[in-house]
């Protein structure tokens, strides 16, 4: 993150003469609301699937007709829906990372085009200033992670982790039904050829995701270190 920061400083520094910087604004805003939209879709998508899975395992449903869709054999339904699921949460987890990259962007626009006072230390966070808060697209997870950025006492502290206790829980919910799902697809149908391959390209897909997510943060931090490195000699 060090590293990402002072590479837009200076990217920042360099064009301030140039008038590329609202341009370059313009694009960042304009990105950040598509990838919101994105992450609004995946997400509807997540509990679609779930509320899927939850009909699929009470109910004997012996076929699907949705519109001008007809499906005979609804087997196929609970069979691939650990697939898409996975599919789903990991663009949900690359946009949430894109998202932070972009917001980050144009949090330290911010600072320099708006003249705000900031620090070296408010360069080192993630937190948004009210300025930046106001023109950025209103997102739900934007305004509730707002409530954690400024410094609480202990008991604001304590009080705020009980009351957004349930929405870690919720985040958490995907990944319970993606396990019901994998159980539901091994005990069910993986004596068949679509269910065994459901099942293993769910298992290859949840893996990459977990890939991903721990070499980025070892190359990001890898980065950071030996960007500090270098302007300490």
């Amino acid at each position: 993150m060090i590293r990402e920061n002072n590479s837009i400083i200076d990217f920042i520094d360099k064009n301030k003469d140039t008038g590329l910087l609202p341009d370059f604004f313009n694009k960042c805003y304009d990105k950040l609301k598509d990838l919101n939209k994105l992450e609004e879709k995946f997400t509807i998508g997540v509990i679609f699937l779930i509320v899927v899975h939850l009909i699929f395992s009470k109910e004997n449903i012996a076929s699907l007709e949705v519109g001008p869709i007809s499906i005979k054999d609804v087997s196929i339904v609970p069979i691939v829906t650990p697939v898409l699921l996975t599919y789903i949460l990991f663009n949900l987890y690359v946009i949430n990372k894109q998202k932070k990259g972009v917001i980050n962007a144009l949090r330290i626009y911010s600072y320099t085009f708006f003249r705000q006072e900031y620090t070296s230390e408010h360069l080192k966070e993630n937190r948004l200033h009210n300025i930046t808060r106001l023109f950025l697209p209103f997102t739900f997870s934007t305004e509730v992670s707002s409530i954690l950025e400024d410094k609480p006492n202990v008991f604001t502290s304590l009080i705020g982790f009980v009351l957004l206790l349930p929405l870690m829980l919720i985040g958490l919910l995907p990944y319970y039904f993606l396990t019901k799902m994998l159980m539901t697809v091994y005990n069910e149908y993986y004596c068949m050829n679509l269910g065994f391959y459901s099942f293993w390209i769910s298992i290859w897909l949840f893996l990459i995701m977990i890939f991903y997510l721990i070499t980025t943060a070892i190359s990001e931090n890898k980065k950071d270190k030996d960007f500090i490195k270098s302007n300490l000699k």
